[in-house]
């Protein structure tokens, strides 16, 4: 089984867009790829896990872990799309220091296919980064 680490960063706003999203990620999951799944959010917000958590159950070949942000970035910059949780990401690398790479995705995206290939055949010698 290949394991495909993937995080997302959002808000109680965002919980009906996280699952559709998640639910796209592994309804097209191939049966050999297992996807670690960290959701990383705020201290201060109480996240609704309840519908998070019956995906992990529905889909026996993922985990869903919760990773806590600290009050960072409380006080950044919001407008329009970017908001708090938008920063997260920037904390990745900190924040789940379990992988050497990582896939971040926001929720608004409906995944077609199973990440493993793009996972595991991107190359990122000498880059920090890649971005789509």
């Amino acid at each position: 089984m290949k394991t495909v680490p993937i995080a997302f960063a959002f808000d109680n706003n965002f919980i009906m867009p996280a699952c559709v999203c998640i639910s796209s990620l592994m309804m097209n999951a191939n049966k050999d790829t297992f996807y670690d799944i960290f959701i990383l959010h705020s201290a201060s917000e109480n996240l609704n896990k309840d519908k998070l958590n019956s995906l992990a159950k529905h889909y026996t070949n993922c985990r869903i872990q919760y990773k806590i942000v600290d009050n960072t970035f409380d006080k950044a910059f919001e407008i329009r799309d970017i908001t708090t949780s938008t920063y997260y990401r920037l904390l990745i690398p900190e924040i789940i220091t379990e992988y050497d790479k990582i896939i971040y995705s926001d929720v608004d995206v409906i995944f077609r296919s199973d990440l493993s290939n793009i996972y595991f055949n991107t190359d990122l010698t000498n880059n920090y980064v890649a971005g789509v």
